[in-house]
């Protein structure tokens, strides 16, 4: 049985966490996860230290004087040396959903805030159930191409996922970027880019290289790593500049979905 630490020092965010695993467990009853919250670092360190175990810590949780020069995650860490731990970030240049081989705390992910529940559910699949994110259904002979449904301001348009060579999201606006050359402005959105984008993250030649971005793989022409920061140059000249923790996860995603791309990339 898998056993949850949930901790954060803010109210709130701990009531809305605590409610999004309770959503996951109702929808994956197996197997069947304890979740043990805590208001305090102070206090699941105290638990830690009377030899309670967990296999996997969610931390949200701001710096305080009693931890000197450490950050909670550090702290957490020298007493949870082996477990997976999640930790949470405002910035989305630093989110990461998969691990980062230089990360020195070693975290299994790192969300944005606000939590959306698609992407805290496939971090808790890949760390809880151990099985890939749901995989891109076979689409039977003569059914339709799937289409992403677009809003524009001036109504609904739908683009075939195959002609959606990118994706970004600046102040509640989406730009789709189409293998045409076309650059497709959408109306205002109140919902997270995450929200938006799930269903291209079924299929696996779509990648999110940064919280407001999402490319096509099957348009990548070049990574270039040396470039600060780090550079894609897709089909048709378009060069996108990516964060560069999301630089070993998408190598790893590109070795897998194109294994015949240049191995040794750019720089």
């Amino acid at each position: 049985m898998p056993s949850i630490a949930l901790c954060s020092d803010n109210v709130t965010q701990l009531e809305h966490l605590a409610g999004l695993l309770s959503a996951y467990g109702q929808a994956h009853p197996a197997p069947p996860m304890e979740v043990r919250r805590f208001h305090s670092l102070y206090d699941l360190l105290d638990r830690l230290a009377a030899g309670r175990r967990f296999s996997l810590c969610l931390l949200d949780h701001g710096y305080q004087p009693w931890m000197g020069n450490l950050s909670p995650e550090a702290l957490l860490r020298r007493s949870f040396p082996d477990g997976d731990l999640v930790g949470f970030t405002a910035l989305p240049s630093a989110a990461f959903p998969r691990p980062i081989p230089s990360d020195p705390l070693g975290l299994a992910a790192c969300i944005c805030k606000p939590v959306d529940d698609y992407l805290l559910f496939r971090v808790l699949e890949r760390l809880i159930r151990e099985e890939a994110p749901e995989e891109e259904p076979l689409r039977q002979p003569g059914t339709p191409p799937p289409m992403l449904l677009f809003p524009t301001p001036e109504g609904p348009r739908e683009l075939p996922f195959s002609s959606v060579v990118h994706l970004s999201y600046d102040d509640h606006i989406i730009t789709c970027r189409t293998a045409e050359g076309e650059a497709v402005r959408s109306s205002t959105l109140r919902r997270p880019f995450p929200q938006v984008v799930r269903y291209l993250l079924l299929h696996q030649n779509f990648s999110q290289v940064s919280a407001a971005q999402l490319v096509n793989l099957d348009y990548l022409r070049e990574v270039d790593r040396k470039a600060s920061p780090p550079v894609l140059r897709m089909e048709g000249g378009l060069e996108l500049p990516i964060p560069r923790t999301s630089l070993p996860g998408l190598l790893e995603e590109i070795r897998r979905y194109r294994p015949d791309f240049p191995s040794d990339f750019k720089g």
